[in-house]
């Protein structure tokens, strides 16, 4: 018998976190990566702390929060995602140092299958947002004389977007990849599954591939055993400022031995057409994916 099972169980810890400033750099020296400090604040993530009190302040500062889980069970996987965070971060779970990031628009994770305890866990983010002439976007020194860095922008601090858990098991699809080509009057789109098998053992995986024509109707799925697929649709037509068409190619994976059928988010691609007026053939075209 099937059972289902999600790859990509989300858990949104968005919302109260504690947080608090750290103007003397002590906080790894009083240990604030494994207990909460005092004189913490509650803010709700997303969030910076350059709006408010601390409007113009540039240094550390970090975020706690207490995740109430268990260990993970026997082939299960969980991931910490950070979505964005600025600028550069380093992360602890129970003291123990998961890694660093720089980058203040960029996703980013960490597996924490094995960090995790019964129980409470405490995870601890320091932050940095102090602008440097080799941080991004690098080099946009103004007063290099006085030896004062500053951005044609503000650099604001903090968990600035969307922090979640995945909970995954056995295995997932990492990422997807949509790229379109025009021949005549037929559009064809070509995706790119990438797989991460996250358990200890090798598993055949098999593909599903549902297409999803505007106004919701779905083809047929096709079963995939390769990770590249190629599909065409016919009369596509044409994309405008006022008209929009949206074609959807929504991987399922299925772990073969077990018969565990994992589900993935749809990944809409938006097909902008390029003419010269509304009446005539359209030319050429590009897809964003969602």
């Amino acid at each position: 018998m099937a059972i289902p099972l999600y790859a990509s169980t989300r858990v949104d810890l968005n919302g109260s976190w504690r947080f608090r400033i750290d103007r003397n750099e002590e906080g790894e020296r009083q240990g604030w990566n494994n207990t909460l400090p005092p004189e913490t604040e509650s803010v709700r993530v997303p969030h910076t702390w350059n709006v408010g009190k601390y409007d113009d302040y540039e240094g550390m500062a970090w975020y706690f929060r207490t995740l109430e889980l268990g260990p993970a069970l026997p082939g299960q996987h969980i991931e910490l995602h950070f979505a964005a965070s600025f600028y550069r971060s380093r992360i602890w779970l129970n003291d123990q140092l998961l890694g660093a990031h720089e980058g203040g628009h960029t996703p980013y994770w960490f597996d924490i299958s094995s960090a995790l305890r019964p129980g409470d866990n405490f995870l601890a983010v320091e932050l940095d947002n102090r602008p440097t002439a080799q941080s991004i976007p690098g080099f946009a020194l103004r007063l290099r004389e006085g030896h004062r860095i500053w951005y044609d922008w503000w650099h604001y601090g903090g968990l600035v977007r969307d922090v979640w858990l995945t909970i995954n098991h056995e295995g997932l699809i990492r990422r997807q990849r949509i790229t379109s080509t025009i021949a005549a009057n037929e559009a064809q789109i070509t995706t790119t599954v990438f797989l991460a098998n996250v358990s200890q053992s090798k598993n055949t995986f098999q593909i599903v591939a549902t297409s999803t024509l505007p106004g919701g109707k779905s083809w047929a799925g096709r079963k995939w055993p390769k990770l590249r697929l190629l599909q065409a649709i016919p009369q596509p037509g044409l994309t405008s400022r006022y008209r929009t068409r949206r074609f959807g190619i929504s991987p399922t994976l299925s772990f073969i031995e077990w018969q565990w059928n994992f589900v993935t988010n749809t990944a809409d691609c938006l097909i902008l057409a390029k003419t010269t007026s509304g009446c005539e053939p359209w030319r050429s075209a590009t897809a964003i994916c969602f």
